[in-house]
């Protein structure tokens, strides 16, 4: 039986409308009923991943922020990106005024852009215990972000024009110390550099003595790759792009069909690879 199971949020559990099935919450329960470690392994901060997670069941674990922040062995684990870093990253953003930064430390997020829900999670504080509330600090000017914004896990830049985005992350490459853990068309994180999910699961499973044979992998983007390739077993998810599909050992349904329910009903009880499924079969 797989000791790990490690899933991604949007576009794997999370369904289009961002809700977990019955079906899902179903399976992952019988996991750790069954005394398998579960761990949400997610880009979102940690506000939205124990909410998630709560919604499931406490005793799922997290590692959020795409591997700068997570739980181990009873502790919380960090990996902050440097003053000098947020520095710089303010003063490149002085020459793109349309590319929007966020911020995001554990329980705060900062940015010049108005307070947009998409980003910033403060409609979800009525739902949270007071540790695990965030805070939004939007619509400050670009100056005041080297001091405020302190113990920064992961930045987000949201850029909608596709040419201005790139441009952006072309300026970024000639800055130490930085490092793109995922990118689509409108935007792409920044963690502090060495730091993904992989590396984050890893450690995980130094600490609980699991080999990576003994982890079960889920997911459908480009971040989760390396702990698909990594893990005993990587299953991509059917609505995922056709190069994380041809990287994983088994494609499941999407994530609209309750493709983690049946992913983990057909293998996380069993410590095997099969061939590679289509998911047409399986819809």
């Amino acid at each position: 039986m797989y000791k790990l199971v490690c899933l991604d949020l949007d576009g794997t559990l999370l369904t289009s409308n961002k809700t977990v099935s019955d079906s899902n919450r179903a399976a992952l329960i019988q996991c750790l009923d069954n005394g398998q470690q579960v761990y949400l392994v997610t880009g979102r901060p940690l506000c939205f991943s124990y909410w998630i997670a709560q919604k499931i069941d406490p005793r799922i674990h997290i590692i959020c922020c795409n591997g700068a922040w997570y739980q181990c062995a009873g502790q919380t684990i960090q990996h902050e990106i440097s003053p000098i870093v947020i520095r710089s990253l303010v003063d490149a953003l002085e020459h793109f005024p349309t590319v929007h930064a966020f911020f995001k430390g554990a329980h705060d997020i900062y940015t010049t852009a108005a307070y947009d829900p998409r980003f910033l999670y403060e409609h979800i504080n009525s739902d949270l215990p007071d540790s695990q509330t965030c805070h939004a600090h939007s619509a400050l000017p670009l100056s005041a972000l080297p001091e405020q914004a302190q113990h920064i896990l992961k930045v987000l830049i949201y850029e909608p024009n596709p040419q201005t985005l790139l441009d952006f992350r072309t300026h970024l490459e000639s800055l130490p110390e930085i490092q793109v853990t995922s990118m689509c068309k409108q935007g792409f994180d920044i963690v502090a550099q060495g730091v993904d999910k992989n590396h984050a699961i890893q450690t995980v499973c130094t600490h609980l003595n699991i080999l990576p044979e003994q982890v079960l992998a889920i997911g459908d983007g480009d971040n989760d790759l390396q702990m698909l390739q990594a893990a005993g077993l990587g299953i991509a998810m059917g609505n995922a792009p056709a190069e994380v599909q041809a990287l994983a050992d088994v494609i499941a349904p999407t994530n609209d069909n309750d493709g983690v329910a049946w992913a983990l009903q057909h293998y996380a009880h069993c410590c095997t690879k099969s061939p590679k499924q289509a998911t047409q079969s399986h819809s």
